[in-house]
């Protein structure tokens, strides 16, 4: 038998097999499964093996890792999913994280019911505040959205990361229709009011001396290696992971603050706050967390049209033809700028200039501290209904149809852009591309250096009136009352969520979890896809 071949042994030992009863070919054929497997992942070195893992995907590596021990062991490495984090083009609040990681540690034990009282008394205290919209105000919606479309990978909330799941590294993608839901969520201030100021209390005081010292809760985006704090990769993966499913599944919460008198033209937003103004004549600071009015600034004496704020100032512009620019600490009124004849629609502004343009035909560039008016524009035929500026450039979108592009430093005229049919309402800029919404319901896509348009997105059945987009998604906003969210790249249509606003959207901005918009219909809404998502750290 030792001079025979493969094929012979093989066929030798087949029919042998045959000659014996079938419990003993069970029993043979058990003992050659370790023989046709074999565990690279356990036998490998630990860096051979990352390495190689590190060519699959969020979700494989979550259902891989319950396999057995070892392997769960290998895949908890948290540098492979801090590389996974980042090859999927996910980013990190970075300023957060590093303090997150450097923070001295805190004292082992603690006693839980006064950290938690303590915790909870931190927010507002006064009852009375004048400023204060009605808690019950705040609401969430129990409507659901009528269809939300977009192009997503095919994949359960199952497949391995225990309710979170990567949607932009699967393969085989299909065209899914959902009917999403703005999640029910039953919430009260008032109720969540009481319980802080009586009954917490009360049972904090009444058990605080006997309670046992616990150890305190830790941060989930930690962990201690080597006795050395560092940044649990796996856990913002998972986090990140859930609000891409929320977006991509129509996972959000629905939350509306009613508190202008009339419709509302403007808004933005950070982490902390909102400011709206509106035609009520006045603008309004929001807590986006609590849903109350925390500020009312009067100043206007017509409806505020536009406005943009920093760290630093608000500068608003209005149907009265002012520029107003207020310290946005303090809402007080720093100075008045004077000079269009008709109502300023739209403005702009860095460090040192503010740009405005107006019903007046006129764009006009202003010197931010002095407030005085540097240069005046002028080449449109009608209105000027949207301007953007950045690295010396101009950008204006008029009724006359046109874009213009203009010098900062000497107003020349550079460019003009032609390709809508109808008056162009909004305009968006980065310094390399120019994304323009128009009367003739299409959004137009503009290679600023040739001022070619490049692509021609079709999808709102009325005019569409706001615009903002990032490296990879394009929000519009459309007086058809619907938001939609695009492929930037494919121009292809993403998501449409309906439903929300009654009339006229104005204006809508978004962030990596939550798109707000505001509308004729008085109400600013909060598209929420992170309320079940720990985003603390995700940009």
């Amino acid at each position: 038998m030792d001079h025979w071949g493969d094929e012979q042994k093989a066929e030798f030992a087949y029919q042998l097999l045959l000659s014996v009863n079938p419990q003993t070919v069970e029993g043979v054929i058990s003992r050659l499964k370790p023989l046709l497997y074999k565990d690279f992942i356990t036998h490998l070195p630990h860096e051979l093996a990352l390495h190689i893992l590190s060519y699959t995907n969020i979700p494989t590596l979550g259902r891989v890792s319950s396999v057995c021990k070892k392997w769960h062991e290998v895949i908890d490495d948290s540098g492979l999913w801090r590389k996974m984090y980042f090859d999927e083009g996910w980013q990190v609040k970075e300023l957060e994280l590093n303090s997150a990681v450097q923070s001295e540690e805190r004292n082992e034990t603690t006693d839980p019911q006064q950290e938690l009282l303590e915790e909870l008394n931190s927010g507002i205290e006064e009852e009375d505040t004048e400023s204060l919209v009605s808690p019950s105000e705040f609401e969430f919606s129990s409507t659901r959205v009528n269809a939300i479309t977009r192009r997503i990978p095919e994949l359960s909330l199952h497949d391995g990361l225990t309710q979170n799941a990567s949607l932009s590294t699967i393969q085989n993608e299909q065209r899914l229709n959902f009917v999403g839901s703005a999640m029910d969520t039953p919430f009260n201030l008032n109720t969540r009011r009481i319980r802080r100021s009586t009954t917490l209390s009360g049972s904090s005081r009444s058990n605080q001396n006997s309670a046992a010292p616990v150890p305190v809760r830790d941060n989930p985006v930690l962990i201690y290696k080597d006795h050395v704090k560092t940044v649990n990769w796996r856990y913002l993966a998972q986090q990140r992971a859930r609000l891409e499913y929320n977006w991509s599944h129509a996972g959000y919460q629905l939350r509306r603050l009613p508190g202008h008198a009339e419709g509302i033209y403007c808004i933005q937003f950070d982490s902390k706050k909102i400011i709206s103004g509106s035609r009520d004549h006045t603008i309004k600071v929001w807590d986006i967390q609590s849903g109350y009015c925390i500020s009312t600034y009067q100043g206007h004496t017509a409806s505020v049209l536009c406005l943009q704020y920093d760290e630093e100032i608000i500068v608003s512009g209005s149907s009265d033809s002012t520029i107003i620019v207020w310290d946005i600490k303090t809402g007080e009124i720093l100075r008045v700028l004077t000079g269009h004849t008709e109502p300023v629609l739209n403005l702009s502004f860095d460090k040192k200039h503010i740009v405005t343009c107006s019903k007046d035909r006129t764009i006009r560039i202003w010197d931010r501290a002095s407030g005085t008016l540097l240069r005046t524009l002028t080449g449109h035929r009608i209105a000027v209904n949207a301007v953007q500026f950045k690295d010396g450039i101009i950008v204006s979108a008029s009724g006359d149809r046109t874009i213009m592009m203009w010098d900062l430093e000497t107003g020349a005229c550079l460019k003009t852009l032609v390709g809508h049919t109808r008056g162009i309402a909004c305009v968006q800029y980065d310094g390399k591309v120019i994304i323009s919404g128009s009367k003739d319901k299409t959004i137009k896509i503009w290679d600023a250096s040739s001022g070619e348009c490049m692509k021609t997105l079709i999808g709102h059945t009325e005019l569409v009136r706001t615009l903002q987009f990032n490296d990879t998604v394009i929000l519009s906003g459309s007086y058809d009352r619907t938001i939609k969210l695009w492929d930037r790249k494919s121009g292809e249509l993403l998501g449409d969520l309906r439903d929300g606003h009654t009339c006229r959207v104005f204006k809508a901005q978004f962030d990596s979890t939550k798109v707000v918009s505001c509308s004729q219909d008085h109400h600013v809404l909060i598209w929420d896809f992170a309320h079940n998502v720990d985003a603390t750290y995700l940009a």
